[in-house]
């Protein structure tokens, strides 16, 4: 039997060799992170939620981050989106060095480069659906009229009866605000989605179509980066990483991902 420091040893090892995959080729990779983590005190003790993660995302591909809870997941994505700054370590995204980032910077590279999607749906409860799209494009500079009429096309893309544009977020199904949020995360034209369970309060019929539509982005040309639970989404990935103690064990890549135009090409007519 292994020791503990042996095991750890190779986990070590394996964390370094994993993202290294043959299908990807360096110069392609819309995600480079090198030795990102991110670390702090908790009552004395020092919390390695993200630690020394080695990773390169080719565009256009859908990715899920899985794990057991508190193994630093969404602390990851918060990297990626710029939301955190990472303790040490290297994050390039879109050629854009991440961790280097300030101020209105940082602000300019959240609105144009990514889009979230949250399991909660973050909608303003006292705009519409068409507003609440618009919205990221008037903090943008976008003229009124080439938002709303980008709103409305973003809106039926994700597959919102045009009759609902109007309705307030109370007014929606959970299905539907969430498909909200995507339009949302879609208003500014960013490379990047990131989507921190964005099923995990849906039933599974709704939950099946938001990961349908999710598959239909990163075939649209999106790097679709996924924290979830759900092994639907986890089966029609790209690639599957797991985490453990802020560490990736393990990075698969799915030989059987579903094709554009087969479980996708419905997703836009659904409610």
């Amino acid at each position: 039997m292994s020791s503990p420091q042996e095991e750890q040893e190779a986990r070590a090892e394996l964390q370094e060799v994993a993202p290294a995959q043959p299908v990807e080729k360096v110069e392609k990779a819309i995600i480079i992170a090198e030795g990102l983590s991110k670390h702090f005190i908790q009552a004395g003790e020092e919390i390695k939620a993200v630690d020394r993660v080695n990773l390169r995302i080719a565009p256009r591909q859908l990715i899920t981050i899985s794990g057991a809870s508190g193994c630093g997941k969404t602390t990851l994505m918060y990297l990626l989106g710029s939301l955190e700054k990472p303790t040490s370590g290297k994050l390039l995204i879109d050629g854009v060095d991440v961790a280097a980032l300030r101020g209105r910077a940082e602000d300019d590279f959240r609105r144009q480069k990514v889009g979230f999607v949250f399991q909660s749906f973050n909608l303003i409860p006292n705009l519409s659906a068409l507003e609440n799209v618009m919205l990221p494009m008037e903090i943008a500079g976008t003229r009124h009229k080439d938002r709303e009429e980008r709103a409305r096309q973003l809106l039926s893309q994700v597959g919102l009866e045009e009759k609902r544009h109007f309705h307030r977020p109370g007014k929606l199904s959970g299905g539907q605000q969430q498909r909200v949020a995507i339009a949302r995360a879609l208003a500014n034209n960013p490379s990047v989605i990131l989507a921190d369970e964005p099923t995990g309060n849906l039933d599974s019929k709704t939950g099946r179509r938001i990961v349908d539509l999710l598959v239909q982005l990163a075939h649209q040309g999106r790097t679709v980066v996924v924290v979830t639970h759900d092994r639907t989404i986890a089966r029609l990935a790209d690639k599957r990483m797991e985490l453990e103690d802020g560490r990736i064990i393990s990075i698969k890549n799915n030989s059987n991902v579903a094709q554009s135009g087969t479980t996708t090409k419905t997703a836009a007519t659904r409610k």
